[in-house]
């Protein structure tokens, strides 16, 4: 992967973490520490549920990912419990999904943060509640109660929007199975 790439998959991730902090930070996260079984003293331990209740590692396959880049894949690797990482052979084209549960307005605060950062960010044609940045080659989404970024890069394709079709084919995908 070039560094290009890792960053910009870093970069995905990261927003969508500050996503989840944010989220927590405004649903007022707090759980009462465990008590002992005879219900005495605290035992000062709280369980942290996993980021998701999704499984990255199930939610497509390389054969879905690779039928809708038109590229053959092999993945999917796991980033950070949020990110599935697709890559060619040669690791030319890749595709990254990542994933957050956030509510609609912790989306839109994000996208907003989003919007300063990327300039050429666009409303994503025909897709509600979706943006898309020619440059990161990335698609900002919100759907059943998850933020997707989902980052496309085929390598070799002469179309401009061929990219954006790709992850628009991804974003179905992933829709379909949350």
């Amino acid at each position: 992967m070039t560094n290009i790439r890792c960053l910009r998959l870093h970069m995905a991730a990261l927003c969508l973490l500050l996503a989840s902090l944010l989220a927590a930070a405004l649903a007022g996260c707090h759980q009462p520490a465990a008590t002992s079984s005879d219900g005495g003293e605290s035992l000062g331990l709280i369980s942290v549920p996993p980021l998701l209740s999704v499984d990255m590692a199930t939610l497509l396959t390389a054969q879905q990912v690779s039928d809708a880049l038109a590229t053959e894949v092999t993945g999917p690797q796991i980033y950070e419990e949020v990110t599935a990482h697709f890559e060619s052979e040669d690791a030319l084209t890749t595709a990254d999904i990542t994933l957050n549960e956030v509510t609609r307005e912790v989306f839109d605060v994000q996208l907003a943060v989003i919007r300063e950062t990327y300039t050429d960010l666009e409303e994503a044609p025909n897709l509600a509640d979706a943006a898309w940045s020619q440059e990161n080659k990335e698609l900002i989404l919100y759907g059943k109660g998850y933020m997707a970024s989902i980052v496309v890069d085929i390598h070799g394709v002469s179309e401009d929007n061929a990219n954006l079709l790709g992850a628009r084919q991804l974003a179905s995908l992933v829709l379909d199975k949350l």
